[in-house]
């Protein structure tokens, strides 16, 4: 399931004020390195909710190894997402269930661990680690302060780094010096354990962050909310509101599915569904032009458009759902209402808020 990101057109300042204007997208747009700390005490509470907001969307973009955001951008040379995936790979394929090293895997592929796309990304070379440890820093000083989130994100990113610097070892030893043939893989037990305490860390790290951040979104979620209505952004409350309503709906359809559907009371989904429809109605408004979703500091109308032909595909699967609910193959279709519409749902919607 993807994450939602935060809501991050609050910033009346640099949106709503200036939304005309070429210099409040590259203000919007601009990266960690280069933006200037705001102090708290200088913006108001739709300002501070929307630098909240902008300052976590950076933190998920971290965790989920995103590093197309500008404000993220590591000279595309970091390879972060190949490294997680090989090390996914070499567990999967030369380890038991519990992590250990099986050395006959090892020695059935003669050292050459079949991964062909490290051979192309190679592996992070000790300066781009640095990189990356000055960018997490840079990030955990940025203001507005997110006290559990920063500090949970700073272990993360330590414990990133330092997976990043056995990886090295690790893929040097295979594949760079190759000494597995001089010495009969007498490192290779030492590595994978290093390896494994590593990347066990890794996980925990980044598991304790991403707590941290959806206890962080459940906190700001209905501030965001009426900062919206007060605001009058209605395009993007309905926008708001309408990811709430899909997953509202979702998380009722899966609790009472739990233990089979005979007696699924629809009344409540319904009135989700519903509601839901008539938000995907009024976005598809003729009321709603590109000045009107400007003026509210929507700036991307593609997406805008693509986010609600996704809430359309999950009404339309919504309501087979609700039809075919005591249909044997009902759960085939709940899948796919989770894993195809609502993941679109909240994909479009991630885009849209960029």
């Amino acid at each position: 399931m993807n994450r939602k990101k935060f809501l991050a057109i609050l910033i009346t300042s640099l949106l709503i004020i200036g939304c005309n204007e070429k210099s409040s997208e590259n203000k919007a747009e601009s990266t960690v390195s280069e933006s200037t700390p705001t102090k708290q005490s200088n913006v108001d509470q739709s300002e501070l909710l929307g630098l909240k907001a902008k300052k976590a969307n950076l933190w998920l973009d971290v965790l989920e190894l995103q590093y197309t955001t500008p404000g993220l951008v590591l000279e595309n040379r970091l390879a972060t997402t190949h490294m997680i995936e090989a090390i996914e790979q070499y567990f999967e394929k030369y380890t038991d269930k519990d992590g250990h090293l099986i050395l006959n895997n090892l020695r059935k592929a003669k050292g050459e661990i079949d991964i062909t796309f490290l051979m192309i990304h190679g592996t992070p070379r000790l300066d781009y680690l640095e990189k990356y440890s000055n960018l997490i820093t840079k990030l955990v000083a940025y203001s507005p302060e997110l006290p559990a989130l920063d500090a949970t994100g700073k272990v993360y990113g330590d414990q990133f780094i330092e997976l990043g610097k056995v990886y090295i070892d690790f893929y040097n030893y295979y594949k760079v010096d190759k000494e597995y043939k001089l010495d009969d893989f007498a490192k290779s037990e030492e590595l994978n354990n290093r390896l494994l305490a590593a990347y066990k860390n890794y996980l925990q790290a980044r598991d304790n962050a991403l707590i941290a951040y959806n206890n962080l979104y459940d906190e700001l979620h209905q501030a965001q909310k009426m900062q919206l209505k007060k605001e009058g952004l209605l395009i993007s409350f309905n926008i708001y509101e309408a990811l709430d309503l899909s997953e509202e709906f979702v998380s009722i359809i899966n609790e009472k599915t739990k233990d089979g559907s005979a007696n699924f009371d629809k009344s409540i989904p319904e009135q989700k569904l519903t509601a839901l429809e008539a938000i995907v109605n009024e976005l598809k408004s003729s009321k709603i032009t590109k000045n009107e979703l400007e003026k509210e500091g929507i700036i991307h109308i593609n997406d805008f458009y693509r986010y609600r032909d996704a809430l359309s595909g999950f009404v339309v699967q919504a309501k087979v759902v609700l039809r075919d609910i005591n249909e044997k193959n009902i759960n085939n279709q709940i899948d796919h209402l989770n894993n195809v519409e609502l993941n679109s749902v909240i994909e479009k919607y991630n885009s849209l808020i960029r």
